[in-house]
C-alpha cells in the first residue's frame, strides 16, 4: 500500500507436471508466471489494472494465455447510481482476443431498481481435436507401447449477451427478474474428459430466457421461502443448457438464550429441464445427432445447530435416493449422500 487508497500485488510462480507411467498426458508440462496488479479507490469510485506474462515450454499441448492485460473500474456518484466495466485482452496460441463487459444499475426509489449489463468480444479457448501425436514408442516386456497425448486447438467463441431486469427490495425481503440473451456461436465442453468423449466445440444459436428470484420471510421473521428459477424460451440448439433451471427453499433460523444456541433448518428442492446433450464420436470420427437428458428433481435437506462457538451438521443431498437423475444420459449422479460433522469457530 504505497499510498492513501492505492494497493500494489505482485506474484510470480512456476507450475510443472511430471507424467506417471499410466497417464494418458505422456508429455511434461511446465510453465512460469508472473503478474502485477494495482488497485486505486476513491471518493466516487475504483480502478483496477492487471497484467499477467506466462511462459510456456515449446511443445506443451495444452494452449494457454501467454499474455494477458485488464482493466476494471467502477463508478458510484451517489446510492442510487453505480456503473461497472472491465476489458481484457488475451494471446492463445499466437491470436490475441478481446473481452469487454459493462453494467449500470439506477435506484433504489421507493425500494424498486433498474439494472443492466451487457458483453462483448472473443476468448480463445482450448479444446480437443479428437487427433493425437505419438511421443515415442517405448519397449515394455512382451510387447511394444506407443505413448502419445491429444492435440488441442483453439477457438475463438463469442462472448456477447444482454442481462436486463428490475430489483425490488425491503428490509429483509428481496424479489427480482430479468431478460437474459446469449449470443455465443460456440459451446466448448466443461474440461479435458467431457472434451474426450463429446468432441470439438459446438455451434450454437442465440439463446433467450427469463429469470427471477426472490427471499422472503414468512409469517415470522424466522421462517424464509427462497427460489431463483430460470426459463429459456428459445435454447438455440445450445447443448449442455437445460429448458429450464431453479431451486426454492424453506427455511428456519432463529437464535434463542441471548444468541448462543441457533438452529438452522433448511429444505430444498433442486429443478433440472432436458438439455440437448452431444454424443461420443464413433470410430469414424462422424459425430451423431445430440440426445436430450431427462428431466430431473432432488429434493436437499440441512440441518445445523450452533451451540455458542459449535456447530454440529448435516446435509443430505437427493434425500429419496433418486436414481434416474442424470446431466448426461447414461451417467447417472450419485444416489444420496451425507455430510456431517462438527465445526469450531472461535469468535474473539
Amino acid at each position: 500500500a504505497p499510498a492513501a487508497g492505492l494497493t500494489v500485488d505482485a506474484m510470480a510462480g512456476r507450475n510443472w507436471r511430471a507424467p506417471a507411467d499410466a497417464d494418458r498426458f505422456p508429455a511434461r508440462m511446465e510453465a512460469d508466471q508472473a503478474a502485477l496488479r494495482a488497485l486505486l479507490r476513491g471518493g466516487f469510485g475504483w480502478l483496477e489494472g492487471t497484467a499477467r506474462l506466462r511462459r510456456v515450454e515449446e511443445g506443451d499441448a495444452f494452449p494457454v494465455p501467454t499474455s494477458e492485460l485488464a482493466v476494471r473500474a467502477g463508478l458510484q456518484p451517489t446510492a442510487f447510481l453505480e456503473a461497472q466495466g472491465s476489458a481484457r485482452t488475451s494471446t492463445v496460441g499466437g491470436e490475441a482476443r478481446t473481452e469487454l463487459q459493462a453494467s449500470v444499475r439506477v435506484g433504489p426509489a421507493t425500494g424498486l431498481s433498474l439494472f443492466g449489463s451487457v458483453a462483448a468480444g472473443t476468448r480463445g479457448v482450448g479444446v480437443l481435436t479428437g487427433d493425437s501425436v505419438v511421443t515415442f514408442v517405448r519397449q515394455i516386456p512382451l510387447r511394444l507401447q506407443a505413448d502419445t497425448f491429444p492435440l488441442f486447438e483453439t477457438v475463438a467463441p463469442t462472448l456477447s449477451g444482454v442481462r436486463a431486469g428490475a430489483r425490488w427490495s425491503r428490509p429483509g425481503a428481496i424479489a427480482g427478474a430479468s431478460l437474459v440473451r446469449l449470443d455465443a456461436d460456440l459451446a466448448a465442453p466443461f474440461g479435458l474428459r467431457l472434451d474426450d468423449v463429446l468432441g470439438r466445440a459446438t455451434a450454437a444459436e442465440a439463446s433467450t430466457g427469463i429469470e427471477s428470484y426472490v427471499s422472503l420471510p414468512l409469517f415470522r421473521p424466522w421462517l424464509r421461502l427462497d427460489g431463483w428459477y430460470i426459463r429459456w424460451a428459445d435454447t438455440g440448439g445450445r447443448p449442455y443448457l437445460p429448458e429450464e433451471e431453479g431451486r426454492a427453499a424453506l427455511e428456519f433460523h432463529d437464535l434463542f438464550y441471548t444468541g448462543n444456541l441457533e438452529p438452522t433448518i433448511r429444505l430444498e428442492v433442486v429443478r433440472r429441464g432436458s438439455a440437448l446433450v452431444p454424443q461420443p464420436r464413433d470410430r469414424r470420427d462422424v459425430v451423431p445427432p445430440p440426445l436430450s437428458s431427462t428431466p430431473y428433481t432432488l429434493l436437499n435437506a440441512f440441518v445445523q445447530i450452533r451451540v455458542i462457538d459449535v456447530r454440529a451438521f448435516l446435509l443430505v443431498e437427493n434425500l429419496f435416493d433418486l436414481r434416474g437423475a442424470a446431466d448426461l444420459p447414461g451417467n447417472p449422479l450419485p444416489g444420496a449422500r451425507a455430510v456431517y460433522g462438527i465445526r469450531w469457530h472461535f469468535r474473539n
